[in-house]
């Protein structure tokens, strides 16, 4: 049998989202479905190192590459395995793989036939950083993107895996957690609704997957798993996403911002293919942006959490208080509206709250003085939660410049907020000393922020998955 080396993380609330930006949801699902990876991949053997992460990796590289040259290519797993950009400052034996998808966005694939070196870390590291000729030929074959298909509903995650494979034609890199006693990645490449599982009910959903331990492993490398085992999916791209909108330009200042606010699931447009990045965000919409960041937050941090006690470790699960848990009543949300729950329940944790009169104003925009005083109760208040669930995280408070402003006083309700948003880099004045508080903030200003606030969010996270084992 082989070895593992997978390190258990939590994921990050700005990882695409598979029905966001991927899911066409067009085709029927046949109930039987199987790539050719036989004939696409070489079966892969691991031997004692740690690097199966790599050796996912690896195989959906080849599968990719087949269906796209024609031809069958194995693809060095030392390189990704020893490559520092894959492993994020962590030197010991495994990877995350999260780290390790994307790492490879950054230093491509090379052929094994130009690197066929693998050996335990910390001397594959020094096997990668040898060779300066290796980033160049990686960098014609890099990773595009990967997408994220963890989602707590199991029908959906199921739904998702059986759509991507039948839409994207490319494994799924998979992680395990409980399934072979300890973290172990692979890929996954089919299903059959017939099967049955001596691990799962009836009725659970069966997928084939291939193992990184050699022939000798079940029927020729390959076997099953049900889907309750399977704790992480991701779908590696490896052609570039288009933009769904079609009023945001690639010259756009604001193109980046927007692309991962929308992929992530976070933001949306206000069509399915407009975005208006110079209208002005509305209290309603951010209300909706705050509640799916808090509740991938606490999503993430509850599915590490039980990791950690199929480990043996513990941690607590993340609460928040629901729509229903609100003490405020609000005569303009209507109950049918698409953002009555969202403003519900960001005002039940404290977020955001009503303007007075039991009034919400949904639709009045919102100033960038608002912005910035909810982007820092959201900050603060996922610190709060990940550090009473996991109280030996080492979350780490950004330290930028907290600058003053000629038009923000300190008798200004949102003076401290103001300064807090500075000073965590979310957001910032023009450069003359001014913030024009009370300015309605736009569509593309307000996504640069909030993928900020997200950012120091996933920054939270990770440091909650080094308490794991993550990194050293």
């Amino acid at each position: 049998m082989g070895a593992y080396g997978l390190k258990p993380s939590t994921g990050g609330v700005r990882d695409y989202d598979f029905f966001t930006c991927c899911a066409s949801g067009e085709e029927k699902l046949p109930s039987k479905f199987m790539l050719p990876i036989d004939e696409w991949a070489d079966v892969l053997d691991q031997g004692q190192i740690s690097a199966c992460p790599a050796f996912a990796l690896a195989v959906a590289k080849a599968c990719h590459h087949f269906k796209d040259a024609g031809e069958r290519t194995r693809w060095s797993t030392g390189y990704i395995y020893g490559n520092p950009e894959c492993r994020n400052g962590y030197n010991g034996p495994g990877m995350i793989l999260e780290q390790a998808l994307k790492g490879v966005m950054k230093i491509g694939f090379i052929p094994e036939s130009v690197f066929d070196v693998l050996e335990e870390m910390p001397q594959m590291r020094s096997y990668v950083e040898s060779r300066p000729d290796l980033p160049e030929l990686g960098s014609k074959r890099k990773l595009k993107g990967f997408v994220s298909l963890n989602y707590a509903l199991e029908s959906k995650k199921v739904e998702a895996m059986k759509r991507a494979l039948l839409e994207y034609q490319v494994p799924l890199v998979v992680a395990s957690y409980d399934y072979f006693a300890v973290g172990h990645a692979f890929v996954v490449y089919g299903w059959d609704d017939s099967w049955v599982h001596k691990k799962a009910r009836r009725g659970t959903q069966i997928f084939a997957f291939r193992n990184s331990w050699g022939e000798d492993y079940e029927d020729g490398g390959n076997s099953t798993i049900p889907v309750t085992y399977i704790d992480q999916v991701y779908l590696p791209i490896f052609e570039d996403m288009p933009m769904p909108f079609e009023d945001v330009f690639e010259s756009d200042w604001f193109y980046d911002e927007v692309r991962a606010a929308a992929f992530s699931g976070l933001m949306q447009g206000t069509t399915e293919k407009t975005f208006e990045p110079y209208d002005s965000l509305i209290r309603g919409d951010l209300a909706l942006v705050i509640q799916r960041a808090l509740s991938n937050m606490a999503s993430l941090s509850n599915a590490f959490m039980k990791t950690m006690r199929q480990m043996g470790k513990t941690g607590s699960e993340i609460k928040l208080f629901g729509a229903r848990d609100c003490k405020e009543k609000f005569m303009d949300v209507k109950g049918d509206a698409y953002y009555n729950d969202a403003i519900l329940m960001i005002c039940a944790n404290g977020i955001m709250h009503g303007t007075g009169e039991n009034l919400f104003e949904p639709q009045k925009a919102v100033a960038r003085c608002e912005l910035a005083a909810t982007l820092v109760r959201v900050y603060h208040l996922c610190v709060q939660l990940l550090q009473i669930a996991v109280p030996e995280a080492a979350i780490a408070k950004p330290c930028g410049e907290c600058s003053r402003y000629d038009d923000v006083q300190e008798d200004d309700w949102f003076f401290k907020d103001v300064v807090s948003a500075g000073c965590l880099g979310l957001m910032h004045g023009d450069g003359y000393r001014k913030f024009y508080p009370e300015d309605p903030i736009n569509r593309a200003e307000a996504a640069t922020s909030l993928n900020r606030l997200f950012r120091l969010i996933d920054k939270a996270l990770q440091a909650v998955s080094e308490v794991g084992g993550g990194a050293v």
